[in-house]
Formats: structure tokens, C-alpha cells, sequence
């Protein structure tokens, strides 16, 4: 599951419902199976919630959301899977992961914009064409969680 998220997520910008509500489901099914399942509910509810908020909020005040309800759906399908502990260090790490990729990304987009503007004569008053809006940019967190979940799954097998 993991590889297939990265995937479509960097190569199309998306984290496909085929593979976050089965997971949701299984996680609090095997809870339900493992008498766990008020936790993981719990896990699942704060996991989806914490990116929940972002979304809400981008969404209304930008139009656009900037944490995609893929992500939304993921750190639930997470938080299911996984338990509150592990969640915590796996959203924990992901935000790390996420904020580098994000000041990446806003530091790529200044040097590129700084490029276009010395390379056009741009009229005074007027913005060069082809310059990037640094608040545009989406962050990948759904590759940002898998990567979290991955860095907590080497610590358990240390």
C-alpha cells in the first residue's frame, strides 16, 4: 500500500479512496476482532481529524485546500491500522517530513521566480509571466506519512 500512495501521489497528486477506506475498514475491523476497537476508533477519529482542521480551513479561506482529502482519509485509515502511540509518532514525523518538503518547495519556487524576473524586462508595476505563487504549491503529506511509517516500522525492528 504504501509504494502504490507514493506513487500516484507524486506522479498524479492524488490519494485514490481504493486504497484508504479499505484500510479504515480493516483497521477497525481487526479491532473489532482484537477487542481494541475503542482505541483504534479513537486513533483514527484524532489521526483524520488533525489533518481534518487544515483542510477546512485552506479550503474555505483559499478555495483550495491545501492538505487534499486523501490525506484526510489516509491518517484515519493510519490512526485504524496502527493504534494511538504509533500514530502519534507516525503524524509526528510526517509534519518533520512535510515542513522540509514544504520549505523545499518555497525555497525552489524564490530562486525560480528570481530567475524569471532577471531574465524578462518586466514593464515597471507589471509581474513577469511564468512567475510560481509560493502559497499554491500542495504539500505531499500522504508520501510524507508513508515515509513516517516507515521510519517508525525500522524503529520497531531495530
Amino acid at each position: 500500500m504504501v509504494p502504490v500512495i507514493i506513487y500516484t501521489e507524486l506522479k498524479e497528486g492524488k490519494i485514490y479512496n481504493w486504497l484508504t477506506i479499505p484500510a479504515l475498514l480493516l483497521g477497525l475491523f481487526l479491532a473489532l476482532l482484537e477487542a481494541h476497537f475503542i482505541d483504534a476508533l479513537k486513533a483514527a477519529l484524532i489521526a483524520g481529524g488533525c489533518f481534518m482542521i487544515p483542510y477546512l480551513i485552506t479550503g474555505w479561506s483559499r478555495g483550495r485546500p491545501s492538505v487534499g482529502g486523501g490525506d484526510v482519509k489516509l491518517a484515519a485509515a493510519i490512526g485504524a491500522l496502527v493504534g494511538t502511540i504509533d500514530t502519534f509518532r507516525i503524524l509526528y514525523y510526517a509534519l518533520m517530513i512535510g515542513g522540509i518538503i514544504g520549505l523545499g518547495f518555497i525555497v525552489w519556487k524564490s530562486y525560480r521566480n528570481r530567475q524569471l524576473r532577471k531574465s524578462q524586462d518586466a514593464e515597471v508595476g507589471k509581474q513577469p509571466v511564468g512567475v510560481l505563487g509560493l502559497m499554491t504549491q500542495r504539500i505531499p503529506f500522504g508520501t510524507s506519512m508513508c515515509l513516517g511509517i516507515l521510519i517508525v516500522l525500522l524503529q520497531k525492528f531495530k
